[in-house]
């Protein structure tokens, strides 16, 4: 008597569920790693707009504590003879000793190596003017040496915003009580310094409305990632501090 075998593995209905299956969970995992690398391209770009900006704020407030700064006569420094500016841009004037000062009171040594915001080394009782602003999307410094001809270069691009409030202390108690946009003649005892930087690609989704230095909305969503970075700057060289 013939043993009957029968046939063994999968019907065609069960091949069909399993490969919907696996396309489920292809798709969920492919859907997931998808995500995730938005995420970390996103995070990336966030704290590369965060460390540019940081960095050059910090380099603008440098500069702007040593407005008015005279190290040939630093009695005679003051604030008022070094720091003029608007609502975006900032001009810092400060003096170098001279190179064979002898260390008198009047006319002490060098006691630093000054340079102005181009790198350049300002010495011998050379005046050094520093002009930060805004041109186009592009935050300039443009630097002059006893009124020579000026250099400019570009510290950092992408640049939305910047974004200038000088504390002026009205009543003399040193302390500022009201904010305006440029120095005129007033008492300035500290800066605002707002700077609104843009990325360049599009990796926002769904496109953002992002706030203004002045904390109004821009008005035009975008795809691009922003950072706003925020800084109070003390002033030195103050008449009278």
């Amino acid at each position: 008597m013939m043993t009957r075998h029968e046939q063994q593995g999968f019907s065609l209905v069960e091949l069909m569920i399993a490969m919907t299956l696996g396309l489920i969970v292809t798709g969920a995992i492919l859907k997931t790693f998808i995500a995730n690398s938005q995420s970390m391209e996103l995070q990336r770009a966030a704290v590369g707009l965060q460390e540019e900006g940081r960095a050059t704020i910090d380099y603008i407030t440098r500069y702007v504590r040593m407005a008015g700064f005279r190290e040939t006569s630093l009695e005679e420094g003051s604030l008022s003879d070094g720091l003029s500016g608007a609502a975006s841009s900032i001009s810092i004037k400060f003096k170098a000793a001279a190179s064979n000062a002898t260390g008198s009171t009047d006319n002490p040594k060098p006691i630093a190596v000054l340079r102005d915001c181009l790198g350049t080394m300002v010495s011998n009782a050379a005046e050094s003017v520093n002009l930060f602003q805004q041109v186009g999307n592009e935050l300039v410094c443009q630097a002059t040496i006893n009124g020579g001809s000026a250099a400019s270069a570009a510290l950092i691009s992408n640049v939305q915003e910047l974004r200038i409030l000088y504390g002026v202390d009205s009543d003399g108690d040193g302390i500022a009580n009201q904010y305006k946009t440029t120095t005129g003649s007033d008492d300035v005892v500290l800066l605002k310094v707002c700077l609104r930087l843009r990325g360049g690609a599009d990796i926002v989704s769904p496109a953002a409305t992002y706030k203004m230095c002045d904390g109004s909305d821009d008005g035009t969503p975008s795809q691009k990632l922003e950072r706003r970075i925020e800084t109070t700057i003390a002033l030195r060289n103050r008449v009278g501090s």
